[in-house]
């Protein structure tokens, strides 16, 4: 395989974990700063920014969650006082 294959292979591989949204925006973002297979250490820190923000938007997700069914608990046919 020559290196630039094994680069893509390498990029198609960083994003593999990835949730759909998040791998076409990976590959988008690595379309739009002009990424190359030479640029494989960006592309492993894009790759780390896609995880954190998939990370940040399921914790955000579950604290409203959270805040939302917490505002709505009823005990004794009175609402719940929210922290």
């Amino acid at each position: 395989m020559s290196a630039p294959a094994a680069q893509q292979t390498l990029f198609k591989d960083l994003a593999a974990d990835l949730p759909d949204q998040h791998q076409a925006e990976f590959f988008q973002n690595l379309h739009e700063a002009g990424i190359s297979p030479n640029d494989v250490e960006l592309a492993r820190l894009l790759r780390a920014l896609q995880l954190y923000k998939q990370r940040t938007s399921r914790l955000h997700r579950a604290a409203t969650d959270l805040r939302w069914s917490a505002g709505h608990s009823f005990h004794d046919g009175e609402r719940a006082a929210c922290p």
